[in-house]
């Protein structure tokens, strides 16, 4: 549902505004993590929820979109395992 011109408000019925109400409820701060998948060397980019509470040395689980893998990422973009330890 994007924008809509005034025809459109006044037509909205009570099940669209619920719906409208219900996403913008579940919107997501997101945290753009970069790091260097150590199979194919690839920077890849992955999105973290922004949890204040999470520490930075804390490895996450991540599925990298460069060679499908596994790879345990902190928020730092470390990679457990990976070249820069």
């Amino acid at each position: 549902m994007g924008s809509f011109d005034s025809d459109q408000r006044r037509r909205l019925s009570v099940g669209d505004l619920r719906y409208l109400a219900a996403s913008t409820a579940d919107i997501v701060m997101m945290a753009a993590l970069l790091f260097t998948c150590p199979i194919t060397r690839m920077r890849v980019q992955h999105w973290l929820d922004d949890d204040e509470d999470a520490s930075e040395d804390d490895y996450e689980r991540v599925t990298c979109q460069a060679c499908a893998g596994v790879h345990f990422v902190n928020r730092k973009g470390k990679v457990l395992g990976g070249d820069d330890e």
